[in-house]
């Protein structure tokens, strides 16, 4: 990953040059030229674009990214284990996160809009949990999975077009 000046013609330019894994395992060049021709912007779209790679998996222009409202929660799922869960959990944390979703959410939510699957899905869930007698602490496990770990409402943040 790198940016450089380089000739191009007659006249020098600042190239953007991103090698990276796409969603299904492929390597991915990404080479453009800056959209500005200063060595501050062009380090600063470089940045840019890492973050984004970051999070949402991809470097794809916003003409190009999925319409969020046809992710189901398995798309988000899927979504959060390369990208989150990949790169930002310890391995520990990524099995335990894994157990939940498998066992738990997906076979109930899977299925569904993402929109669909708010804080009163996650209540309705959970009182059928404490029904089927299990312990608040499980429970509680179980309610943290869809957040990602983090104590925000379930939302499509950090999906393309969410």
């Amino acid at each position: 990953m790198t940016v450089r000046k380089e000739n191009r013609g007659d006249k020098p330019g600042w190239v953007l040059d991103i090698l990276c894994k796409t969603a299904d395992g492929r390597r991915k060049w990404y080479r453009r030229d800056a959209q500005v021709q200063t060595r501050a912007a062009a380090h600063a779209e470089h940045a840019r674009l890492l973050r984004q790679l970051g999070e949402t998996g991809d470097l794809l222009p916003d003409a190009e990214k999925p319409d969020s409202s046809r992710y189901t929660f398995s798309d988000a799922v899927a979504h959060f284990r390369r990208t989150h869960a990949a790169t930002c959990l310890k391995a520990s944390s990524r099995r335990g996160y894994d157990r939940v979703i498998d066992a738990e959410l997906v076979p109930r939510f899977g299925t569904l809009p993402l929109e669909q699957v708010d804080r009163q899905a996650v209540n309705e869930m959970d009182a059928q949990l404490a029904g089927d007698g299990l312990k608040p602490a499980t429970r509680a496990n179980v309610q943290v999975a869809p957040a990602g770990g983090s104590s925000a409402p379930v939302s499509g943040h950090g999906i393309p077009g969410a």
